[in-house]
């Protein structure tokens, strides 16, 4: 979900990050992954959804956030 918001000599498009756990196809909001992300020191976390398998969550190039299934990741 996104919104363009248009300002003087230019235009913002502001849109909500959310990464899709492979297991359950859940959409795992943004809240969620931010509060742990700031604390890595690494380009990857591993996280556990509501469905209470672990996943790896890391970032593409447009710095939206991905999840993996750990199997999928070899570290």
């Amino acid at each position: 979900m996104s919104k363009t918001v248009f300002i003087p000599n230019g235009i913002i498009t502001l849109s909500e990050s959310k990464a899709i756990c492979p297991e359950c196809n859940r959409l795992i909001p943004f809240d969620e992954i931010e509060a742990k992300w700031v604390k890595q020191d690494k380009p990857f976390m591993k996280f556990k959804c509501k469905c209470k398998r672990v996943i790896v969550i890391t970032t593409n190039m447009k710095s939206d956030f991905v999840a993996l299934k750990l199997k999928d990741v070899n570290f």
